[in-house]
């Protein structure tokens, strides 16, 4: 055990709350637009079909001569749970507990889009969509318990964007974010772990026999922290596109997002708990306030128009997740330290190529393949975020029955790498264990009204 570890304990259990089993790596979501799902995304910052460009590239709203709203919604079902091999306390004894249950519930993201063509080189529009997001959920008696019970991070993004057709072939867009983020987490407390560190100052090598003959061995008296704090953050996103009757080219740049989230820790002890170890202490209910950098991503897109019915696309998207590499807290407690934890990610990239038929004035067809990124290296892994890299597949469809409705619809394959876990937890422990065979399967309908 680390010295002082009985005053990180409810610190680190922190540190690790933003993060989490999502569709995208990391915890961002990809989930923006029905039709652009149905080709695994590959259209991106390129294709500008409809009002959806909002997010994917404002410069893309030139392309829309009437104005349109959209409506999308798409369902998450993840299959991820976790295989125990081994894992062990402080004592070196096995952890009691459980695989702790599918690490995700049903997830539901939601994002709506409107653009209003000003002129015929002018367009503005609004966008309110779930950028980034995680929702992990195990049983009480998860053998990770001491790392991770529930978290849950929703973000908001309002996007208003403006575009600018600068000559017949070549837009510009901008949009400015004001999002907002809500944080909730919980992990189990192992106060026997924690009488240990306490008393082993004063008693030494008697510590762990004081503990036991005051009813607090390890895992044997378990109490549970939860946390919530929100606050919000503004961001800007800029995007360029090239056009002609057959070929189109976009980029698009949306910047960094920061946040001081501020909000409560709420601790449930029981009762020997404080009898053994004090009250007014550590691990009592107190404000808290969190740094929160959510990253920068850039991505280029074509699309080729190769005859009247058939395109191909391909998008290249590079998140920035390096910014993720400390995660500052502050506890209003004065006997619970501020704590600046590494976090360790890397830069990654998504890539995805896809096509789309159309068959007539009512139907298109799409299909697609992406490959994306997991920004957590092994060694860094926790049992809050369950991420490893992932082929999608995709497939889907446009009915269109008349001028001013269209009706899409998508599903995607998500299919992950196994994801091997070994890492020190809060209260000396080590988890070790693996997420085998985590699949993902989304659907996602959306509609569109033309004015």
């Amino acid at each position: 055990m680390k010295p002082k570890i009985w005053q990180q304990m409810c610190v680190l259990s922190l540190l690790p709350a933003f993060t989490g089993y999502t569709q995208a790596a990391g915890f961002k979501v990809n989930e923006y637009s029905t039709s652009a799902l149905g080709a695994a995304n590959s259209a991106g910052a390129a294709q500008a079909n409809d009002a959806t460009t909002v997010f994917s590239n404002p410069a893309g709203m030139t392309q829309l001569s009437k104005q349109q709203v959209i409506g999308n919604f798409s369902l998450i079902d993840i299959d991820a749970e976790f295989s125990n091999n081994g894992s062990f306390d402080a004592a070196g004894q096995p952890i009691a507990g459980s695989s702790g249950g599918n690490a995700a519930p049903l997830l539901h993201v939601p994002a709506g889009y409107w653009v209003k063509p000003l002129n015929d080189t002018m367009a503005v529009g609004l966008g309110i969509t779930v950028p980034y997001g995680l929702t992990t959920e195990y049983n009480s008696s998860f053998v990770g318990r001491y790392g991770a019970l529930e978290s849950e991070l929703l973000t908001v993004d309002f996007n208003p964007s403006f575009a600018m057709e600068l000559s017949d072939n070549f837009s510009v867009g901008l949009g400015v974010s004001a999002r907002y983020a809500d944080v909730t987490l919980s992990n189990a407390i192992e106060y026997g772990a924690v009488c240990f560190s306490a008393l082993a100052p004063t008693l030494g090598a008697a510590a762990p026999a004081a503990c036991v003959a005051n009813g607090l061995a390890p895992q044997t008296v378990d109490g549970t922290v939860e946390l919530a704090g929100d606050d919000w953050g503004f961001g800007y996103n800029i995007g360029v596109l090239y056009h002609t009757d057959s070929f189109k080219v976009g980029a698009q740049y949306r910047s960094n997002v920061e946040f001081d989230l501020e909000g409560d820790a709420n601790f449930t002890n029981p009762a020997i708990v404080n009898a053994v170890l004090g009250a007014g202490g550590a691990f009592a209910d107190t404000g808290i306030t969190a740094e929160l950098n959510l990253p920068e991503t850039w991505n280029l897109s074509a699309a080729w128009m190769i005859n009247s019915q058939w395109t191909i696309m391909a998008d290249y998207l590079h998140t920035q997740w390096s910014r993720f590499r400390t995660l500052a807290v502050e506890f209003d407690n004065p006997a619970q330290p501020d704590l600046v934890e590494k976090e360790h990610w890397d830069n990654v990239a998504r890539i995805s190529v896809g096509t789309e038929y159309k068959h007539s004035d009512q139907w298109t067809f799409r299909a697609g393949i992406g490959h994306d990124e997991s920004p957590v290296p092994d060694e860094y892994a926790r049992p809050r975020i369950p991420d490893s890299d992932r082929f999608i597949y995709a497939v889907g469809f446009a009915w269109s029955p008349d001028q001013h409705w269209t009706v899409d619809a998508a599903y995607n394959l998500l299919i992950a790498d196994d994801s091997d876990l070994a890492s020190e937890g809060n209260y000396g422990e080590t988890l070790i264990g693996s997420y085998d065979s985590t699949k993902v399967n989304l659907l996602s309908v959306g509609l569109t009204y033309t004015f």
